[in-house]
């Protein structure tokens, strides 16, 4: 199996220098990438990060690549879209093969130890308490935004200095209401103040992290009814996100005004079931500036390391490459930005070459952290929530690897200070793993 997946991903990163059309080779790459991805599942039994990775590829870039070459071309012109469009390809690729080499010649370790603890639910009524009251704030706090995103379109995701934080909690309290819940409908029903808020406010792709940390566990050990289940699950959820995002520029009246584009076949009617989200016009931006000026050599990667500080208290701040890159060759409204993909920072740093190197260790590292979740994700209600989130992650990382990571770190941050909470004041309580 893995012989026919590589000889597909090669084959794939040949083809945009053939000079056969952005369409076309996205096309081939379009089926190639769903049989990858079938071929893994069956060999795998379950979902994993590179999965979702490469279906994420195909849902954002493939089906952009099929519907949109000529508007790319007039856009970007075709050197600069073939260039961009096979530097997502090939960095794809890379992160495939950075997985399969830690499969393959990495020493996995699976055991743990005896003294390790996880945490239980202690008491439940006062933990359900506490999550109610909060999705409740969470969802006042965000009305007006909601409201407004329903009504004219979306506002601001975040509202408030502190919003990233809130959002991580909320995020939490899905988890933990999962837990609390073993009904998916009366989990559900609980987390509506919360689900409302993240559509009123157009934040789509959180929407997935629910969707991961509520069915991880059925998405880790696959069965023909699961797969069932979350087929219809999955296309509810893209038809979800759709919706959503043709709602932002103009609230749910927009949805009337959207165009539809005819498929002349089936390829062309998959792909428009996915999600343009410029990836391949921000890869052909990127090349086209980079020919033109030089590589940033580190600034737009290093902004993970500043993006927390407020820029209330740093009006200087450097900005974030989906800002101030769009608004260099294209006049867009305020607030607007683009995605850069999981590759765009360090392509504009470091150039094609370094990048497809740098995203072959991302693949590495991905396989690390599968390891991990199949370790522990069993063992610990917070490792368990954890590993839901970081499907969530890799999955919108696609999407934007900056944004995304930027969302992990407050998790990470917000899900240590909780439980900590709720441990001091034995609401959950550990044990250890043995017991």
């Amino acid at each position: 199996m893995r012989i026919v997946q590589i000889i597909l991903l090669l084959i794939n990163c040949f083809l945009p220098h053939l000079d056969i059309g952005l369409s076309v080779s996205s096309s081939v790459a379009f089926w190639s990438y769903i049989i990858i991805i079938c071929l893994e599942v069956a060999q795998k039994k379950r979902i994993t990060m590179l999965i979702l990775f490469l279906s994420a590829f195909v849902y954002m870039v493939l089906s952009e690549g099929v519907l949109n070459e000529n508007y790319l071309y007039e856009l970007w012109g075709r050197y600069y879209t073939t260039i961009g469009y096979s530097y997502l390809i090939t960095s794809s690729t890379c992160v495939f093969l950075g997985c399969k080499f830690y499969e393959t010649y990495v020493k996995k370790t699976n055991k743990l130890s005896s003294k390790e603890l996880k945490t239980i639910i202690h008491k439940k009524n006062t933990l359900l308490l506490i999550l109610t009251t909060y999705s409740l704030f969470f969802f006042i706090i965000n009305i007006e935004n909601t409201i407004y995103g329903f009504t004219i379109g979306r506002a601001s995701a975040f509202p408030f200095l502190i919003s990233p934080f809130l959002y991580a909690v909320a995020f939490i309290c899905v988890g933990l209401y999962n837990e609390v819940f073993s009904n998916k409908i009366y989990t559900i029903l609980m987390c509506l103040p919360i689900i409302i808020t993240f559509i009123g406010t157009g934040t789509r792709f959180f929407l997935v992290y629910i969707i991961f940390i509520l069915y991880f566990k059925d998405l880790y050990f696959l069965n023909y009814k699961r797969i069932f289940k979350l087929f219809f699950l999955g296309f509810f959820l893209l038809s979800a996100l759709n919706v959503m995002k043709l709602a932002r520029s103009g609230g749910l009246s927009n949805l009337n005004e959207s165009k539809n584009t005819k498929e002349h076949n089936l390829t062309e009617y998959l792909a428009s079931k996915g999600s343009n989200e410029g990836l391949i016009s921000n890869a052909a931006m990127i090349t086209k500036y980079t020919t033109e000026n030089d590589y940033t050599y580190g600034k737009s990667t290093s902004f993970l390391t500043i993006f927390w500080i407020p820029r209330d208290i740093w009006p200087n701040k450097p900005v974030q490459l989906d800002s101030w890159l769009i608004r260099k060759y294209m006049n867009v409204s305020e607030g607007f930005s683009s995605a850069s993909s999981y590759g765009g920072e360090i392509y504009i740093d470091f150039g094609y070459s370094i990048g497809c190197i740098l995203l072959l260790i991302l693949g590495y590292n991905l396989s690390r952290i599968q390891n991990w979740i199949h370790n522990n994700y069993k063992t610990d209600l917070k490792k368990l929530i954890l590993s839901g989130f970081l499907y969530g992650w890799i999955f919108f990382g696609t999407r934007s690897i900056m944004t995304s990571t930027f969302m992990l770190i407050y998790m990470l941050i917000m899900s240590n200070v909780i439980f900590k909470i709720l441990i001091k004041f034995k609401i959950v309580a550990l044990k250890p793993i043995d017991e």
